[in-house]
């Protein structure tokens, strides 16, 4: 396939404003852009506009101070309303071609005004495109927590233009509770002793398993270049971890016959950890809230990622309750309203205080937060993280200072360890 769908935009939820911006942007991109009108529109002054039809978005231009775009028909149905009749293209470009070409280029393109557009059509479909660009796929990488985890290894011999497409495997067969996959696509350089070295290019992908368009099969990164060298490319899931097969498609400008690849084996979600890990501590956000235990707190797109760090030569229990929008999801930490929850159906108050334990020298991502992401962001403004969160912190050991004999007697027993003490998302590493 040589086209991936980027974007899908439901306009009603957007302004002129922000439309026509994005429309811009993507056109100064090179992306191909569709629109589609709904299936039923009852304004009878739609003005030759086909309900439940696809229309090419091609061109913008300003004239007279209207902001117009410039649509194109896959049949005879095309826009007749106001700016229809200026000429699709200037009398330069024209000047060459025949009688007919001309006219099949005026029955079916034309000028429409940005808020008609906005108006009338429903969606604005934004596709990325690859002429001639070619293609090496690897084989079938099945993602499971309880299995060793096969990370893709590439080698190239000189610098090249490339970018990662994500094929999901079998996804119409699958049943998944979870809507939207959130994860991201990672490239590390490979250390001399084969490990996973500095993070080179990240990128956020969200994968949406309710719907089965097959054109949702696709993720891919931007274009980017690397020298050559070894790499590893890895997907991680930030969302819920679940049985997953996928498949890289390594895409380049030129031709491929200096890009070969492997896989190498790690334990247990050890390349998806040290990924992680890698590009939290790259961002320096660490503080420090007690001696020997620093916390960091990573934010990008539409997640949030979590990670303890113990200095000490002692294991450190720690409960974290972040509290965040009800919109978010979360996994390994718990929530403030959840345990408001608890609490009003009269819960058991350990409950509200579930502890993690890191061990001595150790790191580890404890928790993550992500939430659906659908707005529509003008390219030129700050690109701020929608998700953040407060957190409220309990160290075990302090806490167990401020319990009575009675209270000590109940914590320790055998019965409450279960409920107390929780596994962490990842296994901690030994900080080298």
């Amino acid at each position: 396939m040589l086209w991936t769908k980027l974007e899908e935009y439901q306009l009603v939820f957007f302004s002129v404003d922000q439309v026509i911006h994005n429309v811009r942007y993507y056109r100064s991109c090179g992306f191909l852009m569709t629109i589609a009108t709904p299936k039923e529109y009852k304004d009878f002054s739609k003005k030759g506009l086909a309900n439940n039809h696809a229309y090419s978005l091609l061109d913008t231009c300003i004239h007279e101070g209207h902001r117009l775009v410039l649509i194109g028909a896959s049949n005879y149905i095309k826009w007749e309303g106001k700016w229809s009749d200026l000429p699709a293209f200037n009398e330069e470009t024209t000047s060459t071609w025949r009688n007919f070409e001309k006219k099949f280029l005026e029955q079916r393109f034309s000028w429409m005004e940005i808020n008609d557009l906005c108006e009338r059509v429903e969606r604005l479909i934004v596709c990325r495109y690859h002429e001639d660009w070619f293609e090496l796929r690897t084989e079938e990488v099945q993602l499971n927590s309880t299995k060793p985890e096969k990370t893709l290894r590439v080698t190239l011999k000189r610098r090249c233009t490339l970018l990662i497409k994500l094929s999901v495997q079998d996804r119409l067969k699958k049943k998944s509770d979870a809507s939207l996959v959130v994860g991201l696509i990672n490239i590390h350089r490979v250390t001399k002793t084969n490990q996973i070295g500095k993070l080179i290019l990240s990128y956020t992908v969200n994968l949406h398993f309710l719907d089965r368009s097959p054109e949702n099969e696709f993720v891919e990164t931007d274009s980017f270049d690397l020298d050559p060298g070894n790499y590893f490319i890895i997907f991680t899931f930030i969302s819920n971890k679940l049985p997953f097969e996928y498949e890289f498609i390594i895409k380049s400008s030129s031709p491929i016959d200096h890009i070969s690849y492997d896989f190498v084996t790690f334990e247990n979600n050890l390349a998806s950890h040290k990924s992680i890990l890698e590009m939290i501590e790259s961002e320096k956000c660490g503080i420090e809230i007690r001696k020997g235990l620093v916390l960091h707190e990573y934010s990008r797109d539409n997640f949030l990622l979590l990670m303890a760090e113990n200095k000490t030569k002692d294991p450190i229990r720690i409960s974290v309750i972040a509290k965040v929008s009800e919109l978010c999801l979360f996994h390994g930490i718990d929530t403030d309203y959840l345990v408001k929850i608890v609490q009003k159906r009269n819960g058991p108050l350990h409950e509200s205080a579930v502890y993690l334990t890191i061990p001595a020298k150790s790191k580890c991502v404890i928790g993550t937060l992500w939430t659906f992401s659908g707005e529509m962001k003008l390219e030129k403004q700050p690109k701020k993280p929608e998700v953040s969160c407060k957190y409220w912190i309990r160290i075990f050991e302090e806490e167990m200072k401020k319990l009575t004999e009675w209270e000590m007697e109940l914590m320790t027993s055998k019965e409450l360890e279960k409920y107390i003490y929780r596994n962490t998302i990842y296994k901690p590493i030994p900080i080298e």
